[in-house]
């Protein structure tokens, strides 16, 4: 625990769960006796530094999470920040036609115990019982940093076979084989035992398969795509209704913790859903406005529609599913704007350029090279379909842009939809660099009108 300047002075928020409902008192006194006997809570000698704590619901009947209020606690501490493996990696980790196994921890943040010394610095008292946390507790900002350095525990173990993949408590073990990932099985359950840790039996795939569920979405090695799973469709589907209702009824004004939880669950499947970025743009512009968490901020009418797309989701079963590997089939090109051409090369041989029509001349140079990039793909689209396509530029406004398919400016958005769709329909996936001087030079001759007698270039006049 690092202070942002000196150590925490006492303080005492008061009684917490003094309102609670019996079927909440029944859960909370199971609760206390399981951490009383993990020895994730110890009982307190003396009260120095008391917080609150509350329940949140957890799918299932009289089902809760103990979640500590530790804001004014964390407002001392340096916040502590990690990175995570999340589903993105399983691109490089996984091979086609692997079998995998995947598992939760039992009580996951609480395998991380805190040094005594600390302790007393997350008390709470739940009706006039005082504890305080003797292991990894919910609300402090250090917890999920801590645990997921922690979640390498054991994986050295499996390097020489398994590829692991571990997101907080959550680990997927993949394997060439099913006789491998029957050893493997194995082989986990010898480490957990050994480290005193147990796997949560309700929850992971303990039997080798080559169809998984995992982290919200669902993972086939065998067909190599990620999918939104039913019940994620569904989660999405009514909560973009309720959101658009209550939205309704208060003239586009939301509470700002509210469209942040949605926005969360939205950016969730953009692995099996990759439009998804398209209609976060304007959500996350919408919360930037806000004051305050527990402030208000109103939709704008862009944003209305991308939770409309959301509530359609569910029913275009076509947008949902990506492939989990990349075409091995690449291609190559270069394109530049000015502002009276644009240009664009393929694979440093072939070349398309034309003159901007009158009507898009007076556009930011920022919109020309966008403009550029959708042309140039549209005069190559036959050489361009099912494969991956790297993309230079020497326009880093577009570099960014195009690396993650955003932009605040509506216009832009609008451009950068109408090429995502393109693409979409296509199968062409974009990665972009951004050019090297010597690419540039050949680029900007194109788009400035220069031509070269001994070079063939042609344009897809259908579309000009």
């Amino acid at each position: 625990m690092r202070w942002v300047d000196k150590a925490l002075l006492p303080f005492d928020h008061g009684v917490s769960l003094g309102d609670a409902t019996p079927l909440q008192l029944e859960w909370m006194d199971a609760e206390t006796e399981r951490c009383l006997k993990t020895g994730a809570w110890v009982r307190a000698r003396r009260r120095r530094h008391v917080s609150l704590v509350f329940l949140v619901p957890k799918p299932g009947t009289n089902k809760w999470r103990l979640v500590m209020d530790f804001r004014w606690l964390n407002s001392h501490c340096v916040k502590s920040r990690c990175k995570m493996e999340t589903l993105k990696k399983l691109r490089r980790l996984a091979k086609p036609n692997d079998w995998c196994i995947s598992f939760d921890l039992q009580d996951g943040y609480h395998v991380v115990g805190i040094d005594p010394a600390f302790q007393e610095y997350m008390q709470f008292d739940v009706r006039g019982k005082l504890f305080q946390c003797g292991a990894l507790p919910f609300g402090w900002n250090g917890s999920h940093a801590v645990r997921t350095r922690a979640g390498g525990c054991g994986r050295e173990e499996h390097q020489q076979g398994a590829r692991v993949l571990p997101y907080t408590d959550n680990f997927l073990l993949l394997l060439s084989s099913r006789i491998e990932a029957l050893r493997a099985r194995e082989l986990t359950s010898r480490v957990l035992v050994r480290l005193g840790l147990s796997r949560n039996e309700k929850k992971g795939q303990w039997e080798p398969t080559q169809l998984v569920e995992h982290l919200g979405l669902e993972v086939d090695l065998k067909a190599g795509q990620f999918r939104v799973t039913p019940a994620r469709l569904q989660k999405i589907h009514l909560q973009s209704k309720a959101l658009l209702t209550e939205a309704s009824r208060q003239q586009r004004w939301l509470p700002a913790w509210k469209l942040a939880a949605f926005t969360g669950l939205y950016h969730s499947v953009y692995l099996a859903v990759p439009r998804a970025r398209l209609y976060l743009r304007e959500l996350h512009f919408v919360l930037s406005t806000r004051r305050g968490w527990g402030a208000k901020v109103k939709l704008t009418r862009q944003a209305w529609s991308d939770i409309e797309w959301w509530l359609r989701l569910p029913a275009q079963s076509r947008w949902n599913g990506h492939k989990i590997w990349r075409s091995p089939t690449r291609a190559k090109v270069h394109t530049d704007a000015s502002l009276f051409a644009w240009g664009g090369v393929l694979n440093l041989k072939h070349a398309a350029r034309r003159f901007w029509p009158d009507e898009l001349r007076h556009l930011h140079i920022t919109h020309l090279e966008l403009e550029a990039v959708y042309k140039t793909v549209q005069s190559f689209l036959r050489e361009l379909t099912g494969k991956v396509v790297r993309l230079y530029c020497d326009n880093q406004a577009m570099v960014a842009m195009l690396s993650h398919f955003t932009s605040r400016n509506p216009e832009l958005m609008r451009r950068m939809r109408r090429l995502w769709i393109l693409l979409d329909l296509n199968d062409i996936e974009l990665q972009v660099g951004t050019s090297e001087a010597s690419t540039s030079q050949e680029d900007n001759f194109w788009d400035r009108g220069g031509a070269h007698e001994h070079l063939c270039f042609t344009t897809n006049f259908e579309y000009f």
